[in-house]
């Protein structure tokens, strides 16, 4: 009908809809508009109208909120001249004054002042004839123009819609002649149609790719030469693969959450192709190195620490721990040199000196060690104050006396039968047991099966440090472990037997230098040489 070719790429497309949407307005622009050759003298008429018509209606608005509407219809003339007569009486003058203020009154909205009545009825004199100017305007405005002025109300709406009408009129002109013929041949309202579906088929086109576009995150070639063919394809390929679409939305839905809190690199990685395990240890290195650098951050103390510092308070600790224990020893060959026994003490003192210098003469020909203490209590206890022994030496040396000593310390209490600690317990006021109740007890393969099966209650256990535990004995736990110079070498003990109670130092190579498993391919000769055979041979360094 508009003799225009058919359109293939985007742009044909929208040219043709801009067409399409020139004859549509080509029904809405009124004929004296469409056949004119000058818009702006068409125009100027209904702007000027409409430039009095605002300025009258400010000045209406403010009448009506002082006077009553039908007041301000009514003739002033006869309020003049009741105002004229009034003023004219010699006798009587105030009283009608008074009276016409007072009919006055019950117009208006404000408090109406005598002397001021002239003013008020000359400015709605005035209001009137310009009401009545404005209304003949009104009047002598064509009919077209009354209609197109119920929807532009203002001349600001009215230059909206010259400038609409002028623009509509720039593209209706490039089809004026076909839009005459068609009107002249009657199917100007079927061409119209066509045009009101067409648009209408572009919009839904339009939506629809917008909708597929952020529900799939779809990319359509925009530079194909076939708009359509390009659509239709990208469409049958989505039918083809409908099954996977629910995937991929959802995945979609994740990666646009993702986006949006700031991890656009993984959603890249994932879509690049990298396998999900990779990514996942990329993810969490990132994320453990952002927390380390923000406690850092946030912690005076870590965001202050310098290498060279720490090895300074390192070296400085060492020294002063030196200096510490020296002092401790000083003071301890102190306290111990000044309260050697001396024979001016006291006459038992005197006599056991005598005792002890005579068996250190003769080498302790005829007196065994056990003797020599005895006889010397008070002597031994202040040149010995503290005795390192075992259990079998305390039995052998020391008497069977209780309170021999202020107290008796056991170490490595796991490896001590109960039995063999009972002597010496009986000879100290208090005990401090040491030792670890996870580490392996005393043999006891050697021993024979002694077991009281009628009396399992009172049964000894397998240490002196399991009794004490059983019995409830107040006990306290060392937390710190610093004997490994690897955490790996004590990391898996505390998780299985000290349920990670225990607080290990971190080593600084702990991923290169930890303790791992390496499996050998050997076998144990029984034979004459006793080695494992084809044993590991690899890097010396890290055996």
């Amino acid at each position: 009908m508009m003799e225009v070719e058919a359109p293939v790429t985007e742009d044909e497309y929208r040219n043709i809809c801009n067409y399409a949407s020139s004859v549509i307005a080509a029904e809405t622009i009124p004929a004296f508009l469409r056949e004119t050759d000058n818009v702006d003298r068409e125009f100027a008429v209904p702007e000027a109208y409409l430039t009095k018509q605002q300025v009258f209606s400010a000045k209406q608005a403010d009448f009506l909120s002082k006077w009553n509407e039908n007041f301000l219809r009514m003739d002033m003339s006869s309020y003049r001249e009741k105002y004229d007569q009034a003023n004219k009486k010699f006798f009587g003058k105030g009283k009608a004054l008074a009276s016409l203020t007072a009919e006055l009154q019950a117009f208006a909205a404000f408090t109406i002042e005598t002397d001021r009545i002239p003013v008020y009825l000359t400015d709605i004199t005035f209001y009137q004839q310009e009401a009545q100017e404005m209304a003949a305007a009104e009047a002598e405005l064509p009919y077209e123009w009354k209609q197109i002025l119920k929807t532009c109300v203002t001349a600001e709406a009215l230059q909206v819609y010259k400038k609409g009408v002028q623009k509509q009129l720039q593209i209706v002109s490039q089809y004026s002649d076909q839009i005459r013929k068609l009107e002249a041949s009657g199917a100007l309202k079927s061409c119209i149609q066509k045009a009101r579906a067409l648009t209408m088929d572009l919009d839904t086109v339009v939506k629809t790719e917008a909708g597929a576009t952020e529900l799939l995150d779809l990319e359509f070639d925009h530079s194909d030469e076939n708009y359509l063919e390009s659509r239709l394809r990208l469409c049958s390929s989505i039918l083809e693969n409908a099954a996977s679409i629910k995937d991929w939305i959802v995945y979609q839905q994740f990666a646009a959450e993702c986006r949006q809190i700031g991890l656009e690199p993984v959603c890249a990685a994932y879509e690049a192709g990298l396998p999900h395990d990779e990514v996942i240890i990329v993810y969490l290195r990132s994320i453990y190195r952002t927390i380390i650098l923000s406690v850092i951050e946030n912690e005076p103390v870590l965001n202050g620490f310098t290498g060279i510092g720490f090895n300074e308070k390192i070296a400085q600790f060492k020294k002063m721990d030196q200096e510490f224990m020296n002092l401790t020893k000083d003071e301890m060959f102190y306290k111990l040199t000044h309260q050697l026994p001396t024979s001016n003490d006291s006459v038992e003192v005197s006599k056991e000196l005598n005792i002890l210098r005579r068996a250190i003469s003769s080498n302790g020909r005829g007196l065994s060690i056990r003797t020599l203490f005895e006889q010397i209590p008070h002597v031994l206890t202040r040149l010995c104050p503290c005795m390192l022994m075992s259990p079998i030496s305390a039995a052998q040396y020391l008497k069977a006396e209780n309170d021999l000593f202020d107290i008796v310390i056991f170490d490595e209490a796991s490896q001590l039968p109960t039995c063999k600690a009972v002597g010496v317990l009986a000879r100290g006021k208090n005990a401090v047991i040491v030792g670890d109740p996870n580490q392996m007890p005393p043999t006891s393969f050697f021993a024979g099966n002694t077991v009281d099966e009628d009396n399992l209650d009172i049964e000894d256990l397998d240490s002196i440090l399991d009794d004490c535990l059983a019995l409830g004995m107040p006990s306290a736990y060392l937390h710190w472990h610093y004997r490994s110079r690897h955490e790996s070498l004590i990391a898996f003990s505390n998780q299985e037997f000290y349920e990670n109670s225990m607080l290990t130092f971190p080593s600084v190579n702990d991923r290169e230098r930890r303790v791992s498993l390496v499996k050998a391919d050997g076998f144990f000769d029984r034979g004459k040489g006793r080695v494992n055979e084809s044993d590991y041979c690899g890097d010396p360094q890290k055996v």
